[in-house]
């Protein structure tokens, strides 16, 4: 009944013609089908329709799924972490090769003799392998250091949480 009081209610001068029987029958009837089909196509598109925030949501959702997924694949956090440090480790290096390439002239014109080519490859290779130690060394000590700080922070209890030992009635009136 509700979809044909909207039919009525959008389209009053139908209604009215309809009334004084100076509307044909079938082109009502068609009319009336369209209507209902388009009220109807406007309920199931609102049902369809996400709002922005739900679409981000989704989108949020997936890439923790995602997220999960590669820490599954992985092995597990621990070793999750190792191989995102290992690559950016092997990113940094990387870097350093190109720039150490610069700074002994392999990519120079006219090229370097052969004598001179292996002399800068082996320098740059020796330079690679203690820049990477360096690098393998900071991030265990700033693992090192992130886990003291959570330690820290787990074992120090907050000054509104901790209750003063009472034993005295010097100890009660410092409190007050």
């Amino acid at each position: 009944m509700s979809v044909i009081s909207n039919f009525v209610n959008s389209n009053p001068t139908l209604f009215a013609d309809v009334k004084q029987n100076t509307y044909p029958a079938q082109t009502f009837a068609s009319d009336y089908a369209e209507a209902t089909q388009t009220q109807s196509d406007v309920a199931v598109g609102a049902k369809e329709k996400k709002t922005k925030r739900e679409i981000q949501q989704d989108a949020t959702n997936e890439e923790i799924k995602a997220f999960f997924e590669s820490m599954k694949k992985a092995g597990g956090a621990d070793k999750y972490l190792q191989k995102m440090n290992q690559a950016k480790i092997e990113e940094l290096i990387e870097k350093k090769k190109e720039e150490l390439r610069e700074a002994y002239g392999l990519n120079s014109k006219p090229p370097l003799s052969k004598e001179d080519t292996a002399k800068a490859l082996s320098a740059i290779e020796e330079a690679l392998a203690s820049y990477k130690k360096e690098l393998i060394e900071e991030m265990k000590e700033k693992s090192k250091q992130e886990k003291v700080a959570q330690a820290n922070n787990t074992n120090m209890p907050s000054v509104a949480t901790t209750k003063p030992k009472i034993t005295s009635l010097a100890d009660l009136l410092s409190v007050i």
